[in-house]
């Protein structure tokens, strides 16, 4: 069972347009039974994976708990969700919010535990879409434990092009979210594997853990008003997040500095307007940058931690 919450936790614009999520404001909920004495919640057009952790929970040996819910401390109007991660007898699984929901053939995992989970799993809905999409964007505020970190991310589907027809993953955007004790927008930019091929539906995904990195008991993630934004995607699209470090000066004239809330190391990668590479610095908390070899301009950084995961992206000035 473990193996089959830690794949559900696992996964400058020029011309921009908001489209709609259903229910992305999560006003409007409807709540099912879990076979216990517990009532779960979800928001209309959205699902978690308490139903699976309920149903399949007690066969891998875990004691299944309730991990999201209604809650009045919303960003705007009455609702937002709630996603605590919760402590099963053994391990900790994450508060999840998707917009497609999971499904898991239970019997042929049972006869074969050791096959890979993908095998096992589908995806029914997600949002239809015949256009790129640049950004998934929500209003968040987290409550860690110990150092935890929430996962937000979208991916972008292409129906039917992969191995046997399969369904392939074109793009994808992922944040790693650090304490917010306050609403915050976040804006997580996508990156595709080509300029030109067109998804035809979109998975988003929130968690109040990331699963493959110690996931602690009573980690909280609040989401509200959710949105995807349409545009190109590149290197250009990527914006200010400043969640996990400060940037100063910006603009620099001939130092620019980050300084990481963080204790463990980063890398510092630096972009030009056009996504050449033009630096990939290591350091822990605080590193200085000479802007003294760059031209008047904008240039775009991401900082990334020891697994190469992408945790702030955004972009600074350089004048003379």
């Amino acid at each position: 069972m473990k193996k089959i919450v830690l794949f559900f936790a696992a996964a400058a614009i020029s011309h921009v347009a908001s489209a709609q999520l259903p229910n992305n404001s999560v006003e409007t909920w409807r709540t099912y039974a879990s076979g216990t004495a517990t009532d779960l919640e979800a928001p209309m057009s959205w699902y978690g994976i308490d139903s699976l952790i309920f149903n399949y929970g007690p066969l891998g040996g875990i004691t299944p708990a309730k991990c999201m819910y209604k809650d009045t401390s919303a960003h705007t109007g009455t609702y937002a969700v709630k996603m605590v991660s919760k402590d099963m007898v053994g391990m900790v699984a994450p508060g999840m919010l998707v917009n497609a929901r999971p499904d898991f053939d239970i019997a042929a995992y049972l006869a074969n535990p050791s096959g890979v989970i993908t095998d096992y799993l589908t995806f029914s809905g997600g949002t239809a879409v015949s256009s790129r999409y640049s950004h998934l964007t929500a209003w968040v505020k987290y409550a860690p434990v110990a150092g935890d970190v929430a996962v937000l991310g979208m991916q972008a589907i292409k129906s039917g092009i992969g191995t046997g027809g399969k369904d392939s993953v074109i793009g994808s955007g992922v944040l790693y979210l650090n304490a917010t004790p306050s609403y915050t927008k976040v804006s997580i930019p996508m990156t595709y594997v080509d300029a030109t091929t067109i998804p035809d539906k979109l998975l988003i995904s929130f968690s109040s853990s990331d699963i493959s990195d110690n996931p602690q008991d009573g980690s909280t993630l609040y989401v509200d008003d959710i949105d995807i934004v349409a545009g190109a995607a590149s290197v250009n699209s990527l914006i200010v997040n400043e969640l996990f470090a400060e940037v100063f000066p910006n603009p620099a004239a001939n130092e620019i500095h980050f300084r990481s809330t963080r204790k463990n190391e980063l890398t510092l990668k630096v972009y030009s307007s056009n996504g050449t590479l033009l630096a990939s610095v290591p350091f822990t908390q605080q590193v200085s940058l000479s802007t003294s070899q760059f031209p008047i301009g904008t240039y775009f950084y991401q900082l990334a931690d020891l697994k190469n995961r992408a945790i702030q992206e955004g972009k600074f000035n350089v004048v003379k």
